[in-house]
């Protein structure tokens, strides 16, 4: 609750163009701020990562005001890495539970792009079971202004210190894939902001 209310504090201040929203990875982004301000400060955003948030814990935070107020251009979407190996859940059912988060975020916020990042990372003894719910939601992800992108095969396990969370050289890779996303995925040709 105390993270929950952080972000509606910094929500609230404002202007949130980018809005990160997730979980371990997303909140680890407070750990390497210069690399976070380099890369997105031009773009007025919001970390909305809770360490260890499954997607239920996203999906409530979404229905109890952490889109309210706000009218980001993009919201950077990564979760379900905790669901699957904390709590074992099934890839089907994790996959189905982000889908049904992303159509909650789209409910709220049409005008946003959405992009789902896939659960990352894919290697060790959890390989087996985020691959497959990164290809269930490359199926999956179909609604208007959303798209599922795969950038955890361009960081090396290297980067994955203790397995799972993201060193600093780790973080600039995702930073550099994460820009070229918003620049020129979203707004080639149209400059930033796209709205005033």
């Amino acid at each position: 609750m105390a993270a929950h209310r952080a972000i509606l504090d910094r929500e609230r201040r404002g202007p949130v163009r980018v809005l990160f929203l997730g979980d371990s990875v997303t909140h680890g982004w407070a750990d390497v701020p210069s690399i976070f301000d380099e890369a997105f400060g031009k773009d007025a955003p919001c970390n909305a990562g809770v360490t260890l948030d499954r997607v239920q814990n996203v999906r409530w935070r979404v229905a109890n005001g952490e889109l309210d107020g706000i009218d980001p251009d993009v919201i950077l979407l990564q979760v379900g890495l905790e669901n699957l190996t904390l709590d074992h859940e099934a890839p089907a059912g994790v996959a189905r539970g982000i889908t049904a988060l992303v159509a909650d975020i789209h409910t709220r916020r049409p005008r946003a792009k959405v992009v789902v990042l896939d659960i990352f990372p894919a290697s060790g003894g959890n390989a087996e079971v985020v691959r497959e719910t990164n290809d269930r939601l490359a199926q999956r992800i179909t609604l208007r202004n959303t798209g599922f992108y795969r950038v955890g095969d361009s960081i090396p396990p290297s980067d994955f210190p203790d397995g799972l969370r993201l060193s600093s050289n780790g973080y600039s890779k995702l930073a550099k894939e994460l820009a070229t996303i918003i620049t020129t995925m979203y707004y080639s040709g149209s400059g930033w902001p796209p709205h005033p």
